[in-house]
């Protein structure tokens, strides 16, 4: 019997596209919009450039899982893009205002508690795009009722089982009660292996994405 329902945010329960940091950094730099993803990631990887960070150790990685301040962050990000009188604020709001609603999911969310599931966001992220994300969807963060599970307050990312059994003892579960959603199955099969039941969100697959999900979950017991 699922009891919790376990969802990753990005490309999940929110859209993200950071071209629109990139172009509200521009004002402050001469080098172009079109070149800051590979000198803030540090690498030309597709893959790795596509969700946003080498969950390694570059510079973001670190702030994603605490080892710098958001303080820290800012004054490197300033370094690396030759950010020019870009105050901290200007800065967070760039670097945060990235994010729009997935409408669909965010609705689910709201079905999912109103039949008295737990729900849990379990999310790789940073305290300046965390708060972004609660500014944009604050009713429906208010769901998961404190139950958000990031990567820089657990200290690590996924695929760690840190991140996983933080998510399942806030659910207070036992893991084979949980759904773990996620967009990348890479992140999906850890989960799988705790004994956690697994859903892959195809985010790619635009069309059926959504239906896709309600039926892996349905076909889990879950009621939405």
């Amino acid at each position: 019997m699922i009891k919790a329902v376990i969802f990753d945010l990005g490309k999940v329960v929110v859209d993200f596209d950071l071209n629109k940091a990139w172009n509200g950094f521009a004002r402050f730099t001469d080098i172009p919009a079109s070149q800051m993803e590979g000198i803030v990631y540090e690498t030309s990887d597709r893959e790795v450039l596509k969700y946003g960070t080498s969950k390694k150790t570059d510079t973001l990685a670190k702030y994603n899982t605490n080892r710098i301040s958001s303080e820290e962050f800012y004054k490197w990000m300033c370094e690396r893009l030759r950010l020019k009188n870009m105050s901290f604020a200007e800065f967070s709001r760039a670097w945060g205002d990235i994010f729009t609603v997935n409408q669909p999911v965010s609705d689910l969310v709201n079905r999912l508690s109103e039949n008295r599931y737990a729900l849990v966001a379990l999310s790789d992220t940073n305290p300046i795009q965390m708060e972004q994300i609660e500014r944009i969807i604050p009713v429906t963060m208010r769901l998961f009722k404190g139950r958000i599970v990031t990567s820089y307050k657990v200290g690590s990312m996924k695929p760690n089982e840190k991140n996983y059994l933080e998510a399942i003892a806030v659910a207070k579960a036992k893991p084979g009660e949980c759904v773990y959603v996620d967009d990348r199955s890479k992140y999906v099969e850890p989960a799988a292996r705790l004994g956690m039941y697994g859903v892959h969100y195809d985010w790619d697959n635009e069309a059926k994405r959504d239906e896709l999900l309600i039926n892996d979950l349905r076909k889990l017991g879950v009621r939405c």
